[in-house]
């Protein structure tokens, strides 16, 4: 692999890791609305899922 398409591939990467996905996007929506207390165990359980 050339040093062009791995740099290619890597800024693709970087860029696809940093657009926030639906479950960040609800559990920031929550902790705006509800606050941070209501919004903890939801970013605990999706932080769950994303590991299993």
């Amino acid at each position: 692999m050339s040093f062009e398409n791995w740099a290619a591939f890597a800024a693709a990467s970087a860029i696809l890791l940093v657009i926030p996905g639906p479950t960040i996007l609800l559990v920031v929506s929550y902790a705006l609305g509800q606050g941070w207390r209501t919004a903890l165990p939801m970013a605990v359980g999706v932080a769950l899922g994303d590991f299993t």
